[in-house]
């Protein structure tokens, strides 16, 4: 299967998901929040302590940037090999 089909496949699965598993729709968006709300404070801390240990503010942001987008959810399926609908490279998951 192509990326163009998998990418054209992807609205009808995620109704079919969303039809017949209400419940587990709306599990899995609060365990991505919490993990959304999670990875934030991580980076903010991974930052605070570049900035403490004397990191020029320009790179620890731009360290802080990458970490951020190495550990998001769309970064981790991008290095699957999966396209996301929509997505586009310059997407720095804000």
């Amino acid at each position: 299967m192509t990326t163009d089909q998998q990418a054209s496949n992807m609205p009808k699965i995620v109704a079919t998901v969303m039809w017949t598993a209400p419940g587990l729709v709306i599990k899995t968006g609060f365990a991505y929040l919490r993990m959304r709300r999670d990875l934030r404070k991580s980076a903010q801390i991974f930052y605070d302590g570049m900035i403490d240990a004397g990191m020029p503010l320009d790179q620890a942001a731009r360290l802080r940037e990458k970490y951020e987008n190495d550990l998001s959810t769309r970064g981790f399926v991008k290095s699957l090999g999966i396209t996301l609908p929509g997505g586009s490279s310059s997407h720095s998951g804000k």
